[in-house]
């Protein structure tokens, strides 16, 4: 069902979707060698040793801040692949000189502190998500379907481009600890853990600035146009899709964080012809889903999905989601950047975001 929302919220979520396309178009790095020794962020990740490095020895800071460029270089060139021998290379280098106890999840860092979790944290690996179907020719970035991106929350084979994905890690204070726990928002497994007054919770959302692709721009042999919601759009749409996680620190491992994913959202811009576009793909892709008491039916419990009247559709995680408990170890973490490594060997680049423009 669509629910009424008001004016200053409508503002909101397009300040919000306006804001991360912004920082999506700002913070993509070339691939080309040349372009790249001119482009911000790279320079930004590499034109030294962290402003306040705990490594004192300077010929170890020096060293370090070329092997961190070689490593970043190597990501931008390669598309972000974190399996290339070059890459497992050179973050081997970068983790013999890190000092792994200059770390602790389990306190929460002060604001001055690199060694931080909390911030903004933009993903330089590729997207880990299922059915890869290869890059767009317009932009470079990866495409997926709709589903996969959303966890297979959603089911949709619309096809989208991801522009940028972002990681938001904020502090969890007790007022909205208790909050999340009163909602029913945490696993059974981590209750105990997260109501303990000295546990460090910490949000951490997955926010990827996407483009819906029209059909006729898709890639040859990518998909069957015929079958393809894309068939419908007729110029490129940007969206967001966000989706709502939490980290918690392991009680007896300094480095490693307990994870879990809640709910999300997929914003269409509110352009009318947009709007008009989305609404006409949810009718011809999701109706039954959408809309149950049409067929006179029910959603599943795999199908909680709100739409709202301007077109953001929600969508929440089953109780059974989370009943296999997920967690990440920190294998790197200075200033500006930040490698995790999930509980089935899947490894995760992200850099610190200089500038947030809805900050």
């Amino acid at each position: 069902m669509s629910e009424t929302i008001d004016q200053a919220e409508r503002t909101r979520r397009r300040h919000r979707r306006d804001a991360f396309h912004l920082a999506a178009s700002h913070t993509k790095m070339p691939d080309d060698p040349t372009d790249l020794e001119y482009d911000y962020t790279f320079n930004y990740l590499t034109t030294g040793p962290p402003r306040r490095s705990t490594l004192t020895n300077y010929g170890t800071r020096a060293l370090l801040y070329k092997i961190k460029s070689d490593f970043v270089r190597e990501l931008a060139m390669t598309g972000g692949d974190v399996q290339s021998p070059r890459f497992m290379e050179l973050l081997g280098q970068m983790r013999h000189l890190y000092d792994p106890t200059s770390f602790d999840a389990r306190v929460r860092a002060h604001s001055d502190n690199e060694k931080k979790l909390e911030g903004m944290w933009l993903t330089l690996s590729k997207p880990n998500y299922p059915g890869n179907l290869g890059r767009y020719n317009g932009s470079g970035g990866y495409l997926y379907s709709f589903g996969h991106m959303a966890m297979n929350m959603v089911p949709s084979d619309l096809i989208c481009c991801i522009d940028g994905t972002f990681n938001p890690v904020h502090y969890v204070h007790t007022k909205d600890r208790l909050s999340l726990m009163d909602s029913g928002g945490v696993p059974d497994k981590l209750k105990a853990l997260v109501s303990a007054k000295k546990c460090i919770l910490r949000s951490s959302d997955i926010v990827s600035a996407v483009t819906i692709i029209p059909g006729l721009s898709l890639p040859q042999g990518c998909v069957s146009l015929v079958h393809s919601p894309n068939r419908l759009v007729l110029r490129p749409m940007r969206a967001l899709l966000s989706i709502r996680g939490y980290l918690v620190a392991h009680p007896e491992q300094k480095n490693r964080l307990l994870a879990w994913f809640s709910h999300g959202s997929f914003e269409v811009s509110d352009d009318d012809r947009d709007q008009q576009t989305w609404r006409h793909i949810l009718e011809r892709t999701m109706s039954s889903v959408l809309y149950p008491e049409r067929q006179q039916q029910r959603q599943s419990p795999q199908q909680q999905l709100r739409l709202e009247a301007d077109g953001k559709l929600s969508f929440q995680m089953p109780p059974d989601y989370n009943e296999e408990l997920m967690y990440v170890d920190v294998l790197y973490l200075d200033e500006t950047i930040r490698v995790l490594q999930g509980g089935r060997g899947t490894i995760y680049v992200m850099a610190r975001v200089p500038y947030f423009p809805d900050e």
